[in-house]
């Protein structure tokens, strides 16, 4: 026991001077980082973070749709700050755009900063004014327009036409998007203007026939068309002089061809299948001819007469609450883009003198020796505290070996140890039991922490207690016992 006492009273009676030192020039650089923050608010600090972290995540966006359009910094800045005003302007999500511009770049729709802006624009009308998202409306957009190899500045036509085939059909443009890709290419090829294939998806969704299930059906009739069976080349050679039907397509339409070619079997659908042996293909061509071929010249009147079909079904959304509410949340979350851009650019220097400050060999080589100090000194401290409840564990059962002296001298290191992670904190109880132990003087020491002044005070008591009790027994013995 004695050797214990012996080696905890040189660990705890070591200079920790030096300790000290380092953990108060710690505290000294947090409390001055903690006041300078307290300077300009709590909540000033973090809404400056929050808009700088907007900034880098918009300025992300913008970088990822650069790696494809490769803009110069001007056209590159003209382009954000369009951003920036399509989703005030229609209540959309930056992230929606910023993913729009560069489906639209991938697509080769988009080229320049212009023409990125002009066709999210009309990618932002189509999707507000068909209550869809951004990435739907330029999917259909960008399926379309690079089906029948058209320029990005006829984006707005072929907008008034879904916009009008979703009006006069029974179909929404999520559907559209999800289906025409399967039909519009073969449609293009035959030669099957958009406004005919988009009147001829108007009028089969109308009788009830499924978006999915339309494009199949249109599809089947277009490859029976490009291939026709022996009948169906009679008929076309026999209507129209020639067996190709990209040739018939350049002088007719798409619907005029079906309804002829019904006219010319009576509309007789035993006679059409001989035409059309693919039963989807039959379907198609049933659902747009005979009595349904008013419903077929109704959805292509429709779609060809659909001059700013996307501008008028903005003009009823725009009545709606929710739209004025998307504008409001997109034109402040503008506004905090803006000051995030503003702080960003002020703390780019600092930090990049931070960051130069980090990397240089001395300072790296300081903070490793600043962090293998300070782990030892942590790993001593918990040494020391770990010995020193043994001790207190042994002392209870052996408490009668120890002097006052002793007692008090661990209660004291152990205030001296809580000293160096809490602080000054003095008891003046602390002081008046080392006095009552007949420990004549004692500075004032930190005891708040890993054991605080009460524990401190607690095992003091009881074993000032346990040693006037054992004091007692020894005096009433018999000399002769207590040599014993």
């Amino acid at each position: 026991m004695a050797r214990i006492r012996s080696e905890l009273r040189a660990v705890f009676r070591a200079d920790n001077k030096q300790f000290l030192r380092t953990v108060k020039g710690t505290k000294r650089v947090i409390g001055s980082l903690v006041r300078a923050t307290a300077a300009i608010g709590a909540g000033a600090a973090v809404g400056a973070g929050l808009a700088i972290k907007r900034f880098m995540d918009f300025e992300k966006g913008l970088s990822e749709v650069n790696t494809i359009m490769k803009l110069n910094r001007k056209e590159a800045k003209k382009l954000a700050d369009g951003i920036l005003d399509l989703s005030a302007a229609f209540g959309q999500n930056k992230a929606d755009i910023l993913k729009s511009t560069y489906d639209a770049a991938s697509a080769g729709i988009a080229k320049t900063a212009e023409e990125a802006l002009a066709f999210g624009k009309v990618s932002a009308r189509l999707a507000t004014a068909g209550v869809t998202d951004m990435a739907q409306a330029t999917d259909l957009l960008t399926t379309v327009l690079n089906a029948y190899g058209m320029e990005a500045g006829k984006a707005g036509d072929i907008s008034d036409q879904l916009f009008k085939t979703v009006e006069f059909g029974k179909t929404t443009i999520p559907e559209l998007a999800q289906a025409i890709g399967q039909v519009a290419p073969i449609a293009a090829q035959v030669g099957v203007e958009t406004e005919q294939l988009l009147g001829a998806f108007g009028a089969l969704t109308r009788q009830g026939i499924k978006t999915e299930i339309a494009s199949t059906a249109l599809r089947g009739a277009l490859t029976s068309m490009l291939k026709p069976s022996v009948d169906l080349e009679k008929q076309f050679k026999k209507l129209f002089g020639t067996t190709n039907v990209q040739v018939i397509a350049q002088t007719q339409e798409f619907q005029e061809i079906l309804i002829a070619l019904g006219e010319a079997v009576d509309n007789d659908a035993t006679k059409f299948a001989e035409l059309f042996p693919n039963v989807r293909a039959l379907n198609a061509v049933l659902a747009l001819t005979g009595k349904n071929s008013g419903v077929a010249r109704q959805g292509l009147d429709t779609v060809r007469r659909s001059a700013d079909g996307t501008g008028e079904a903005m003009a009823q959304r725009t009545d709606d609450v929710g739209y004025a509410w998307s504008q409001l949340t997109q034109t402040l979350d503008n506004e905090f883009i803006k000051i995030g851009e503003m702080l960003g650019k002020e703390l780019q220097e600092p930090m990049a003198e931070f960051v130069t400050f980090l990397q240089d060999p001395k300072t790296q080589e300081a903070l490793t020796a600043f962090a293998k100090g300070l782990i030892g000194s942590i790993k001593t401290v918990a040494e020391a505290l770990r010995d020193l409840i043994n001790l207190y564990k042994a002392m209870r059962e052996e408490a009668g070996k120890f002097t006052n002296q002793d007692i008090v001298d661990i209660g004291v290191q152990g205030a001296r140890l809580s000293k160096m992670s809490t602080g000054e904190l003095k008891t003046e109880r602390l002081k008046q039991r080392a006095k009552m132990a007949g420990y004549s003087a004692i500075p004032g020491f930190g005891v708040k922490g890993a054991l605080e002044a009460r524990t401190q005070v607690q095992m003091l008591d009881e074993m000032i207690k346990q040693r006037q009790e054992l004091e007692k027994i020894r005096a009433g013995l018999p000399k002769t016992q207590e040599a014993q």
